[in-house]
């Protein structure tokens, strides 16, 4: 893909097309992948899902989709929906990938300006590619 790491927050990568963070690019499509290591209740992962979604910095206006997801093995939800950020109030179109590991969990948070909707296939996709080293 054409995102690249912008910077390294802990145990946090920030990826995006221009390499700054927060982007400046016109569609300002960025990407987060993390890991959690704290306890995650299982029980229910669809619902850790939606209830992290909601946590994000987004007021959220509208969730089109949470289907169940594996990548590399790894079981969890992907969420795609519509918000705006808490800090400015743009519109955002929103994708959030958690794969839950043996008390921990990955994470990916990916985003893009609203207007730019069309760009959001190959954002997930680029999330597709996660391979554990």
């Amino acid at each position: 893909g054409r995102l690249k790491i912008a910077q390294k927050l802990g145990i946090a990568y920030c990826y995006s097309e221009d390499g700054l963070f927060p982007t400046e690019t016109d569609h300002r499509t960025s990407l987060i992948a993390s890991k959690s290591f704290s306890e995650v209740s299982t029980d229910d992962p669809k619902q850790f899902a939606i209830n992290r979604f909601y946590k994000l910095p987004y007021y959220i206006d509208s969730v089109a989709s949470t289907e169940p997801i594996t990548l590399d093995g790894i079981d969890g939800y992907i969420m795609e929906g519509l918000g705006r950020s808490k800090k400015d109030n743009s519109k955002y179109a929103i994708v959030q990938v958690i794969l839950f590991g043996e008390n921990m969990y990955y994470i990916f948070l990916g985003s893009l300006d609203a207007e730019y909707l069309e760009r959001m296939p190959e954002l997930i996709n680029t999330i597709k590619t996660f391979k554990r080293k």
